[in-house]
């Protein structure tokens, strides 16, 4: 730029008076658009560190939300084979509790007949030993 003002010479002093103010607003102006660029620069980063960290929150939230998804699947999947079993053990659970109230029945039967038995044996020895006498 300097040797375009030498080229134009002295008697040109206006228009180089001129070219040296444009020169100055331009200076000005890009120096302007420099910082700008700078903080824009500066935006940018930030913009970036935060969708860096979003992301990374997002896929930690989608990683648990695939895991809840997937335990939900084995849970369901597990509940259901126990009400298949419930639905097979039920029958015999009820079939083996009345089985065990007929043994109880018959036992408490058994025991009384066994009493009443022990209670004959016990009379028949008493009459024996007064027939002995």
């Amino acid at each position: 730029m300097t040797k375009i003002l030498e080229t134009i010479g002295l008697n040109d002093s206006e228009a180089v008076n001129d070219l040296r103010h444009r020169l100055g607003l331009l200076s000005e102006e890009n120096n302007m658009l420099l910082a700008h660029l700078e903080e824009l620069k500066q935006l940018r980063d930030n913009f970036e560190r935060i969708n860096q960290e979003r992301t990374h929150e997002l896929e930690e939230e989608r990683r648990a939300y695939e895991d809840a998804r997937r335990s939900l699947e084995e849970a369901l999947v597990r509940e259901e084979l126990l009400t298949n079993y419930k639905q097979v053990t039920e029958p015999k659970l009820r079939e083996a509790q009345n089985r065990i109230q007929e043994l109880e029945a018959e036992m408490q039967d058994i025991v009384e007949e066994l009493h009443n038995t022990k209670n004959q044996c016990v009379l028949a020895t008493n009459q024996a030993q007064q027939y002995k006498k």
